[in-house]
């Protein structure tokens, strides 16, 4: 029965979710022109005039003054999406003018102003003669730019309620994601793992394309199912055969999803912008050691799901690429190579054994899955050389295993079979070939 625990690194103290929730401004600027018509009808760019913005839905109130640039164009910043504002525009060689009922994300007004003395009107001014203009934004506005600031500012309503509504999605989002977290934690802790898995998923289909929250979810989600799947493994190990295969197909299926979780995370992660990195790095490393160990769980309970290859070897290769200890990748790339084996893959788990054999010609591990991988490919191929080939290797490894070794009862039981069966005896060599199969 497989006993290990697995809590490990990925226990309830990785369930802290710092969520960086994109959410829109509550601010938006004004920009425009001023331009000056002339004696022939043309207008020009009014540089370096003063244009003042005050607050029309307060008694009194005014933002810091702009000027034009050179190409006559202001911009006020950050104006709280709830103002109302009046521009007043004056200098030097124009007359002043004013514009009424100017609201936060029109980005495309036009003033056109006269040649004149040059005075700017005061705020009392500004604020009286706007309040007896009536409903006209200017006296000197066309019909067709009267027009068109009015479906801006139609847009710019629109735009609001989008803004709003979008605001208050994330804020619902949040508080989801925040009570799914917890309850899934909770039920983790309590090893309800049926619990845990439906939360965490609940908080993934939140937004599922959301990188600085989505792939947390889905690591815990991956987490809970490989630990469902060891628990209902145990549980079933020493079974029966009748009563332990619809068992082991949960288990397959435990495996297979949490893989597929991990999958998701990780490609999600490979999609996040610089300024997403803080936070999903350290998903990325949550979604490599976890997969790792699923995959090793897989392995080492023989429940390996072939359906799975692609991903497993798209997270192994990653958890190679990303480790820095010669080790490790070596015992990764072991654990790539037993996950063909057990999973039927002959062909390919003899290319992956040998591939570790190259790095360590007295891996005692690689030795006895390659032998393996070949005695079996040997038999359905009709391939003598290759049922050859791993007697030799299941000999070295039978003379050089320690006492006990997993394999040991296996690879003798192979060898007197080819004996009987192949007439196929182990030929002993100082290493084993590395030569792989095209």
């Amino acid at each position: 029965m497989f006993k290990r625990k697995v809590f490990g690194s990925l226990a309830v103290a990785a369930f802290v979710l710092s969520l960086g929730l994109t959410t829109f401004g509550q601010s938006a600027p004004v920009r425009g022109k001023i331009l000056i018509e002339q004696p022939d009808g043309t207008k020009v760019p009014a540089v370096d005039v003063t244009v003042e913005a005050y607050r029309s839905d307060l008694s009194r109130g005014k933002l810091p003054v702009a000027k034009t640039n050179r190409r006559g164009e202001f911009t006020f910043a950050g104006i709280q999406l709830t103002a109302r504002l009046i521009i007043a525009v004056g200098g030097p060689g124009i007359s002043p003018r004013f514009l009424k009922d100017v609201r936060p994300g029109m980005e495309n007004i036009e003033i056109v102003v006269q040649p004149g003395d040059g005075r700017m009107l005061t705020e009392d001014e500004v604020r009286t003669a706007a309040a007896e203009s009536g409903p006209a934004p200017t006296a000197d506005m066309t019909a067709e730019q009267r027009k068109a600031l009015e479906k801006e500012q139609a847009d710019f309503e629109a735009k609001k309620k989008e803004v709003e509504a979008a605001n208050e999605r994330a804020k619902r989002g949040n508080e989801v994601r925040q009570r799914t977290l917890k309850e899934g934690s909770d039920a983790y802790s309590a090893k309800n793992y049926d619990v845990a898995i439906a939360k965490f998923d609940e908080g993934y289909q939140i937004d599922p394309e959301f990188v600085g929250g989505a792939p947390l979810f889905l690591n815990n989600k991956a987490l809970s199912l490989r630990q469902r799947a060891v628990g209902m493994f145990n549980e079933n190990a020493n079974k029966p055969s009748a009563e332990k295969l619809p068992a082991m197909a949960k288990v397959k299926q435990d495996f297979s999803d949490s893989i597929d979780s991990y999958r998701k995370a990780w490609d999600l992660s490979a999609t996040a912008t610089a300024g997403d990195m803080n936070v999903v790095n350290q998903f990325k490393k949550q979604t490599l050691d976890g997969s790792r160990e699923a995959i090793s769980l897989m392995v080492r309970t023989e429940q390996a799901v072939p359906e799975t290859a692609e991903s497993v070897k798209a997270l192994l290769e990653a958890n190679i690429a990303a480790d820095t200890d010669e080790k490790r990748k070596l015992e990764t790339r072991l654990i790539l190579a037993d996950f063909y084996r057990v999973s039927g893959d002959a062909d390919n788990a003899i290319v992956a054994y040998k591939a570790v054999l190259e790095a360590a010609p007295d891996n005692v591990d690689a030795m006895a899955g390659a032998g393996l991988s070949l005695v079996n490919a040997g038999y359905i191929n009709g391939d003598d050389a290759q049922l050859q080939e791993g007697a030799n290797l299941l000999q070295k490894y039978a003379d050089a295993a320690p006492a006990g070794h997993r394999y040991k009862a296996d690879a003798a039981g192979l060898i007197e079979a080819l004996k009987a069966d192949k007439n196929i005896a182990p030929q002993r060599t100082t290493r084993p070939s590395t030569r792989r199969r095209n």
